[in-house]
């Protein structure tokens, strides 16, 4: 008979806890989660004043013009903050497994350990994938297009996303390639990514009509040798075809041999982010796989996403943080451990009155297509 300490109700929480924290890392977005709002994907918890299925995320854009100089007064000449709401819808996503020959398990810690790996890994690829379909969305609508079974964004929410976002989405590797017509746009694109289209995107982003406010993240080693202090920079998500594109790209190939650290820790000799003009460049395999576009390009060409983000790109919204559950059947032949979080995950946008527009306009990032 299977013997279950009733006292571990602050040991399943604190491995919940464990096992939540696992799982977002594995995605391969946990170093730009953050709860403040220069991160590029913003974490934020439900309030107790908060009910219902929606979580208000105030985004921040950032401000322009002078400063006050001299004897210029500052009371009743204030700057308004173009601070406003973005409203994220939450709902539940779990799973859960069976485990049998349950008498091994002498506690409810044991029980969940047998069923962490597979509920771990599956949690890890659902958070990655609601991430990167998320990045890849247009007006709030989901485009994959890289597998079978997912209907892709229609034409007409396509061209117009592309032409209201016409100063954030770069086709190629020259604004010139732009049209409203998103297909006639990406029948544009006739080159793979290279060490020019970063920075003509990074150009982009800090001269659109609303600024893309860089994030802040930890420096790591690799980017400078040092660690620990917080920079400011903008996040290149890519996917594999993308990423290895890149690295073949001659100047980029220059840059690592001759102006980073030889050895070990040089991204030339093992797959590392990459660092152009400060702006990481992390590789996402699965978007290669979810938003590769087949025979869409110049000449008929395979054409894939990147995303360069700022502050706020990704609203995270927590309705309630993942919880573990173990439930016995069978006569507790059978054990059932499942975990359940109710959360929402959806790129921010913005409308008028501040850009004097009533389209949905990316809030905090700039999409780019190039060959894969």
């Amino acid at each position: 008979m299977t013997t279950i300490d009733l006292n571990s109700e602050l040991a399943v929480k604190r491995w919940s806890r464990d096992a939540y924290r696992e799982y977002v890392r594995q995605s391969g977005f946990k170093n730009f989660m953050g709860k403040n709002q220069n991160s590029v994907i913003h974490l934020r918890s439900q309030s107790k004043n908060e009910t219902g299925d929606t979580i208000n995320i105030p985004l921040l854009a950032k401000l322009k013009g002078e400063p006050k100089r001299g004897s210029q007064p500052i009371e009743g000449n204030e700057k308004g903050m173009a601070n406003y709401n973005f409203r994220v819808g939450i709902d539940w996503v779990g799973e859960g497994v069976a485990v049998s020959n349950s008498d091994q398990f002498r506690t409810v810690v044991d029980l969940l350990n047998s069923g962490r790996s597979g509920l771990v890994n599956f949690m890890a690829e659902i958070t990655r994938n609601d991430i990167i379909d998320a990045l890849n969305s247009k007006n709030g609508i989901r485009d994959v297009t890289g597998i079978n079974g997912y209907l892709p964004a229609s034409a007409s929410i396509r061209n117009a996303w592309t032409a209201a976002n016409s100063d954030r989405v770069l086709f190629g590797n020259t604004q010139d390639n732009y049209n409203p017509t998103f297909s006639t746009a990406l029948a544009n694109v006739d080159t793979a990514l290279t060490k020019a289209t970063v920075q003509n995107a990074r150009m982009m982003a800090r001269t659109a009509r609303r600024i893309i406010r860089p994030s802040t993240v930890e420096e790591r080693n690799g980017m400078s040798g040092k660690g620990g202090n917080i920079v400011e920079c903008y996040v290149m998500f890519v996917g594999a075809k993308t990423f290895m594109n890149l690295k073949q790209d001659p100047e980029v190939r220059d840059d690592l041999r001759y102006a980073m650290d030889r050895g070990n820790s040089n991204p030339i000799f093992r797959p590392d982010d990459l660092m152009i003009d400060n702006i990481i460049i992390r590789e996402i395999p699965e978007i290669t796989e979810r938003c590769i576009i087949r025979g869409a390009g110049a000449d008929g060409k395979d054409v894939e996403p990147y995303y360069l983000c700022g502050a706020q790109a990704i609203a995270y919204a927590i309705g309630k943080e993942a919880t573990f559950k173990t439930d016995a059947r069978d006569y507790g032949h059978i054990n059932g451990v499942a975990v359940r979080e109710l959360r929402g995950i959806e790129k921010t946008v913005f409308t008028g009155p501040l850009d004097e527009s009533t389209s949905q306009i990316d809030h905090g990032m700039l999409t780019g297509y190039v060959l894969a």
